[in-house]
């Protein structure tokens, strides 16, 4: 066993003790612990102490190289090296670890001080970060976001090993009604039912996503043929026809599915979409609850030369200021809707979804003021929905290399048409029955942009 002297070990524990404070740590020498204090100790849990083992011994055994490597690294270099590592405690558990070494004592000499923490917590936290960009808060499904790279993940992997998938678009029938009837919550029950029914449909390998507020999207890789996805949808519509219960009330609803195919309907990702999508209105017009396959991948370029946003008089409310202000949000979608399809740059699109932004805060302030002024009861659920259609609006990255503009496009739309129905039309009747609104206060809104 390699040891150092009392002195020595004294001199160079008061130094790491100055420098790390109470942190465990350990003296480590030819590679081998020469001391280790009670802190390190007790992490690892040793009775009889550490002293005697060598050093990448307390890293898992699939990390003692990367360990025994950054002892070497400080060696050589002098220089102070930070390792991340799974570590093993006495009784085998595992943690992970971060470790600072640096060399002391002159160059020949094999003398280091490592100081240890446990990063397991912050692993967990970071771990579950990432997972929450990646899911829909309401339902656990995957976003859009993660959608979009699942799917880009499929289309790369078909093209270099061919066969044949899927992409459903599913959009669930009758929702609106219980939102009208029976208010948000009981909307959100249904959501939430709906997605796990579509879970409890689908193979192991697909992947279900909500991608607005009552739309779904499906990724079927590896079909063995067509018909395959008429039976997953034929299976997805008979689970969603069963009963739900929504805020203590019986409720029906239904989803009709659109299916494009590649390579069939397209070799892109917007094709794709513009099929699927295009094939879910079909299969409304045809009656609802049913599934229609995409046409031919002709039909796709039609409708990408269509308008990628539509106003029109039934979206108004019948509040002046309210509706001017809805129809420049709809100019500013619009403009970022022809920003995609000419494939202008990451710059543009960044100021122009920034602008759209800044002008929704704006609008909201408008509407929450009025609110104030007018005693609106249900303000303080309208001011919540507004603090999520922003927090939605705003983690919407718009960038041609991370989002289909197809999808984009449809969200934005989304989220303007069912903010003026669930929300700004109940809000519209209260101020219409009060003269008052009249003498609206001053709305912090910025004048529309005259390129709008």
């Amino acid at each position: 066993m390699t040891t150092i002297s009392n002195q020595s070990a004294q001199t160079l524990v008061a130094r790491a003790i100055h420098d790390h404070g109470l942190l465990p740590m350990c003296v480590v020498k030819g590679g081998v612990v020469a001391y280790a204090n009670a802190q390190l100790t007790d992490m690892f849990g040793h009775k009889d102490g550490l002293v005697g083992m060598r050093a990448n011994e307390i890293a898992s055994a699939g990390d003692q190289a990367k360990l025994s490597s950054a002892l070497e690294s400080t060696l050589r270099d002098g220089t102070r090296v930070h390792v991340h590592f799974g570590a093993r405690r006495a009784d085998g558990s595992e943690f992970k670890a971060n470790a600072c070494a640096t060399r002391v004592g002159p160059a020949e000499d094999t003398t280091v001080v490592m100081t240890l923490s446990d990063i397991s917590a912050q692993e967990r936290s970071m771990t579950e970060l990432r997972s929450l960009a990646f899911a829909d808060m309401l339902t656990g499904l995957p976003n859009r976001a993660l959608f979009l790279d699942r799917l880009r993940i499929t289309l790369l992997q078909a093209r270099r090993q061919g066969g044949l998938f899927g992409l459903m678009v599913a959009d669930l029938d009758g929702f609106k009604a219980v939102n009208d009837t029976l208010g948000h919550d009981a909307g959100d029950q249904v959501l939430k039912t709906a997605a796990d029914r579509f879970r409890e449909a689908l193979r192991d390998s697909d992947t279900i996503a909500r991608i607005g507020g009552d739309e779904f999207a499906l990724i079927l890789p590896r079909l063995g043929r067509r018909e395959d996805a008429a039976l997953l949808a034929g299976r997805i519509i008979r689970a969603m026809a069963d009963p739900m219960t929504a805020s203590g009330e019986p409720v029906r609803i239904g989803v009709s599915i659109g299916i494009a195919t590649w390579p069939e309907n397209g070799d892109d990702i917007d094709t794709l979409c513009l099929q699927a999508d295009a094939a879910t209105y079909a299969a409304k017009r045809a009656g609802k609850s049913r599934y229609q396959f995409a046409e031919s991948a002709g039909d796709a370029a039609r409708i990408a030369s269509c308008p990628s946003f539509e106003w029109s008089d039934r979206h108004l409310v019948g509040i002046p200021i309210i509706d001017d202000q809805h129809r420049h949000l709809g100019s500013l979608i619009e403009a970022l809707g022809h920003a995609l399809q000419a494939g202008h740059g990451p710059e543009q699109l960044a100021a122009l979804h920034a602008e759209l932004a800044a002008y929704t805060q704006a609008h909201f302030q408008t509407e929450e003021a009025l609110m104030d002024a007018h005693r609106y009861e249900h303000a303080e659920r309208h001011k919540n929905a507004h603090r999520r259609l922003l927090d939605d609006l705003q983690s919407l990255a718009v960038s041609p290399d991370s989002q289909s503009m197809v999808l984009t496009m449809r969200f934005l739309n989304d989220w303007l048409f069912v903010h003026i129905e669930i929300d700004d039309r109940p809000l519209a009747a209260h101020l219409a029955t009060s003269a008052a609104h009249l003498a609206a206060p001053a709305a912090p809104v910025r004048e529309p942009n005259a390129s709008a």
